[in-house]
């Protein structure tokens, strides 16, 4: 189910005997048709077994945005989103478009809604990390603290995202002044992020 919007596909079948209760309630709720829904087996008035006919742009707009590039990738998720949306595979994507096109606002509610839907390992601290970043771009400075601490908390086992993690943790303190602070979150972040140097030399330059 959470691969779902990502395969590329022309139909797929959904078995409600494997799919979570919250997902049933968005695509097997008796009163609400599935979006594509061409085909339904029923137990009286409840669906088991539904086949679909896929809309193609969440895939493609999956793709792109796997792929890095974003700008093509976003008016594609949207066009997959307005189709259904209640597609939670898209969630994630849309708020991730929307970050790297500088849209935060859109991309701290879409990331905030995909973790409170499927709060589960990497994910979830990918999706706070990005939340975070965007709120110190909207110069949230202790509001991006608080969910950077959160992404923190979450992450175990990606390097990336725990160096995305601590530069912006780093990037907020600076931004405060709290120079003593920054610098362990800019230093371990220096092996992925080498063009910070100067901000690190500089924090610990005022932190002595």
């Amino acid at each position: 189910m959470r691969g779902y919007a990502a395969a590329e596909c022309d139909y797929a079948i959904m078995n409600s005997v494997f799919v979570p209760r919250k997902v049933l309630d968005l695509f097997y709720h008796p009163r609400k048709p599935i979006k594509g829904a061409i085909h339904y087996e029923k137990v009286g008035s409840n669906p088991i077994c539904v086949v679909m006919d896929k809309y193609p742009a969440d895939a493609q707009g999956i793709r792109l945005a796997m792929e890095g590039r974003y700008g093509e990738a976003l008016p594609v998720l949207e066009d997959a989103y307005n189709y259904n949306p209640n597609n939670f595979g898209l969630w994630r994507w849309l708020g991730l478009a929307y970050y790297h096109n500088k849209k935060y606002d859109d991309a701290i509610k879409f990331l905030t809604r995909s973790s409170q839907f499927w709060p589960a390992g990497d994910e979830v601290a990918f999706n706070f990390a990005h939340i975070g970043a965007a709120q110190v771009e909207k110069k949230e400075y202790d509001n991006a603290l608080h969910t950077l601490g959160q992404a923190a908390q979450a992450s175990s086992s990606n390097p990336q995202i725990s160096a995305f993690i601590a530069v912006n943790m780093g990037v907020a303190h600076y931004h405060k002044k709290q120079y003593a602070q920054a610098l362990p979150y800019l230093e371990s972040a220096l092996g992925h992020y080498p063009h910070l140097r100067g901000l690190v030399e500089f924090c610990r330059a005022r932190a002595k």
